[in-house]
């Protein structure tokens, strides 16, 4: 089996790569060059997880940042979807997983326009590619969690006052998702027992 590990930071993929001593492709996705991926054999599995996020209040929203979120967050990952599925690098019965977000499909927040408009159309997207590649028997599905702790949802300039109120919103203990309980659902959603869904 061969991995694949697509990014933009490359201090990420560089600490990656150590742990699965894998073939790496530093690469920018929004940069719309897909040269690479006739290097690529079939697929049979992929994760679509990019994020980025800036908090920035209404009053602050500006074309630079939004565009970024939604570069990254949805038509880097849509575009690359398409040019696997135009390229037939996905395998027929392969599953493809993305990682979106409660916030913009299901809910709002104060300072995430941007993030939230990216992750709504995340979602529009991820219904249409589903009905699209179904025909090749390809699945095409989504988690949209809520905060989970990750470096990202870390590194936010946030009071713990602020974090506390936010966590007490979540009727289960109170607290953000770990990684792990995110990674479970996606890999069922990868497994053959999840061979209906879509």
């Amino acid at each position: 089996d061969e991995i694949t590990v697509l990014g933009r930071d490359f201090s990420k993929l560089d600490q990656l790569n150590l742990k699965l001593n894998k073939q790496e492709i530093n690469f920018s996705l929004h940069q719309g060059n897909y040269e690479f991926i006739d290097g690529l054999g079939t697929i049979t599995h992929a994760v679509f997880a990019a994020g980025y996020v800036e908090n920035t209040p209404l009053r602050f929203h500006e074309s630079e940042s939004a565009t970024q979120q939604i570069m990254v967050n949805l038509v880097s990952q849509v575009n690359l979807f398409g040019e696997l599925y135009r390229c037939k690098r996905l395998a027929q019965d392969s599953s493809v997983v993305f990682v979106g977000s409660l916030l913009g499909p299901s809910i709002g927040r104060p300072a995430g326009l941007s993030y939230a408009a990216s992750k709504a159309g995340l979602i529009g997207a991820i219904k249409v590619m589903a009905l699209e590649a179904a025909k090749k028997g390809i699945r095409v599905n989504a988690v949209s969690p809520g905060m989970v702790e990750t470096p990202m949802t870390e590194s936010l300039t946030i009071s713990s006052e602020l974090l506390n109120k936010d966590k007490k919103r979540y009727p289960l203990g109170a607290k953000y998702l770990k990684q792990d309980e995110v990674t479970s659902i996606m890999k069922f959603l990868l497994d053959s027992e999840s061979n209906a869904i879509t």
